[in-house]
């Protein structure tokens, strides 16, 4: 069986407020890539699922930056941007 990697999310911009009251600096653990972290966007995380399913069955981002990031938007709009970091 595959052992999942685990991704820390991190809110790395707030553009416009969030309607699920996120904030620059909150930060999620996934656990399961299929179940959204306690108090996490769904709209959100359907925009990172792609990314967290991806990297989750060995994927590489030639993109990714210095910090070993993937970053990504809310799609409501871009309102926040979310690094997310494969553990």
């Amino acid at each position: 069986m595959m052992e999942f990697p685990g991704f820390i999310l991190t809110v790395d911009k707030v553009g416009k407020e969030c309607f699920k009251g996120l904030k620059e600096g909150d930060t999620f653990e996934v656990k399961d890539f299929v179940t959204p972290p306690d108090g996490f966007c769904y709209g959100a995380y359907h925009s990172l699922f792609p990314v967290l399913y991806a990297w989750t069955f060995g994927a590489e981002f030639p993109f990714k930056d210095s910090e070993g990031c993937v970053r990504t938007t809310c799609p409501d709009g871009g309102k926040l941007t979310f690094k997310v970091r494969k553990l």
